[in-house]
């Protein structure tokens, strides 16, 4: 399974979170999130803008970023959170699966897989966690099928 694991953390793109969400959100909330985005960048922009000309204070500038770095941070959709979460477990095990502790290792497998099918000494089917399934099934296609 941590081979697997491995090899799932190897076939990601490194724009895996732009196509996840492209498949995961509907088109019309990301569409809004873009716009919100864009709205908060301008008000970053809008801030530093008037602070360089002196026109608000250094605190009042900072107030404003703030402000707006803390409304981008909540743009992102919580089914995105938990695909990101699932990810970096994901590459916790392909990168330091050797130097943890079992209990770390097995927390980890919890949170990328649901289920494994093992026939004698050879992984034949695994299915992911719910979070991890977008990245599997945009990236990763293996078996005879490409499922």
């Amino acid at each position: 399974m941590v081979e697997w694991l491995q090899s799932v953390s190897q076939c990601l793109p490194e724009d895996w979170e732009e196509r996840v969400a492209e498949a995961v959100i509907p088109a019309e909330e990301r569409e809004d999130l873009g716009r919100r985005e864009r709205e908060l960048k301008a008000r970053i922009e809008r801030a530093t803008r008037l602070h360089l000309e002196g026109h608000i204070s250094y605190e009042r500038f900072a107030e404003e970023k703030h402000r707006a770095q803390a409304g981008l941070a909540d743009l992102r959709p919580a089914r995105m959170e938990a695909t990101i979460a699932a990810k970096e477990a994901v590459e916790d095990i392909a990168h330091r699966w050797e130097a943890m502790e079992r209990v770390k290792q097995n927390e980890l497998l919890r949170k990328a897989i649901a289920e494994a099918q093992v026939e004698g000494s050879k992984l034949t089917a695994v299915r992911p966690t719910l979070p991890l399934y977008p990245l599997v099934g945009i990236f990763c296609r293996s078996g005879a099928d490409g499922s």
